[in-house]
């Protein structure tokens, strides 16, 4: 991460292939096609995606601070919404861990520390970014709205409040 930041996350008992059935269609994003049916070389390594999620939040936060430095040259990107996609196939990760490894959670608490630190940071970047000009994207908002309130995305909210808790979900992702 940034700012000389680490994190050190064991890979769970499982495949990448099983974070798929957890990700609803309706929040199927852009990304998804590529990282999470595509590249099945990284099928042994489920946290690959969260290694993805790590370099979308990366990008964002200096895009984010290239524009509020008065820096930015570029033209417009979908810089924000990578954050925001990933973190729901993050969400999905926990979700579809709790299934395959269901004892994970008891020795990996660093996993659960480190998903809620950069869920946290995913968010703040999507809500700084999405209202400027360089990175404003009806699409991006309309994906926060399904995440917030789609009924299929519900087991998603519902392990994302049992693992971090009502209060930081309503917080932090606005359900």
């Amino acid at each position: 991460m940034l700012g000389g930041k680490v994190a050190f996350v064991t890979e769970p008992a499982m495949r990448k292939a099983d974070i798929k059935p957890h990700i609803v269609a309706g929040l199927r994003g852009p990304r998804y096609n590529l990282y999470l049916e595509q590249q099945i070389a990284w099928d042994d390594t489920p946290l690959y995606v969260f290694d993805e999620w790590t370099a979308y939040v990366n990008g964002a936060e200096v895009g984010v601070g290239q524009v509020q430095a008065g820096l930015y040259t570029g033209q417009w990107t979908d810089a924000v919404m990578g954050p925001l996609e990933f973190t729901a196939y993050a969400i999905a990760t926990a979700k579809a861990i709790k299934q395959k490894d269901p004892t994970y959670y008891a020795s990996n608490m660093q996993f659960r520390c480190f998903t809620a630190w950069n869920i946290k940071r995913a968010m703040a970047l999507y809500e700084a970014g999405r209202v400027m000009t360089e990175f404003e994207w009806t699409t991006q908002d309309q994906y926060a709205t399904k995440l917030r309130t789609m009924p299929e995305a519900q087991p998603l909210r519902d392990v994302a409040k049992e693992l971090w808790g009502a209060d930081w979900t309503q917080t932090v992702l606005g359900f």
